[in-house]
């Protein structure tokens, strides 16, 4: 996404924040839809069940709409929102952590949705799928947060040490020896050619 973009929905955002805080419960069903499926797609990747992700997803929306007061402008609504969603996927995470299986039917690339009808592609899509979800299932908890709010939700650096409460810096160190260790995991786990 570029920055125009974050720019813009960041200022629709103020809009409908500052409607909601005031009591209007319309507003942020605005916010909430503007936002679901960014937030799922997130909570996803930490739960790996759809069913878990859409009740984290929900529970992170009305824990937005409770705390709507709290919010005080100083990152982006949608940094805020992700931070709540992010604490909820790692209490679930920390309660279930024999949870095991990957079920991504909600999620077009998962069903084979860039391999055009193929089933040799939609098979090496599943497969690549599936293991870049272990690869980042096996990476400690702080890197993992770091590359997936950086690498894959498009959040800046500054953005992301907001949210986990850490340093600037840690959060870039952090991010590049996540990538250095998934670049490991995954080539562990390719195929011999």
């Amino acid at each position: 996404m570029n920055r125009d973009f974050h720019l813009e929905q960041a200022s629709d955002d103020a809009y409908w924040v500052t409607l909601a805080q005031a009591g209007n419960t319309q507003a942020y069903g605005k916010l909430a839809l503007a936002h679901q499926t960014r937030l799922y797609r997130f909570v996803l990747k930490y739960v790996r069940s759809t069913a878990d992700a859409r009740d984290i997803t929900q529970e992170a929306l009305l824990q937005g709409y409770r705390c709507i007061g709290s919010f005080n402008g100083h990152s982006r609504f949608s940094t805020w929102l992700t931070g709540i969603a992010l604490n909820l996927a790692r209490n679930h995470v920390n309660r279930a952590p024999s949870v095991t299986f990957v079920e991504y039917e909600d999620d077009g690339f998962a069903a084979g949705g860039h391999s055009q009808g193929d089933p040799l592609h939609a098979l090496e899509d599943r497969q690549a799928l599936s293991a870049m979800s272990d690869a980042l299932a096996a990476l400690p908890g702080d890197m993992r947060d770091c590359l997936v709010l950086v690498g894959m939700e498009g959040l800046s650096y500054e953005e992301v040490a907001q949210t986990l409460a850490m340093p600037v810096g840690s959060v870039k160190s952090k991010v590049s020896r996540a990538r250095q260790r998934l670049r490991e995991l995954l080539s562990e786990t390719a195929p011999a050619l």
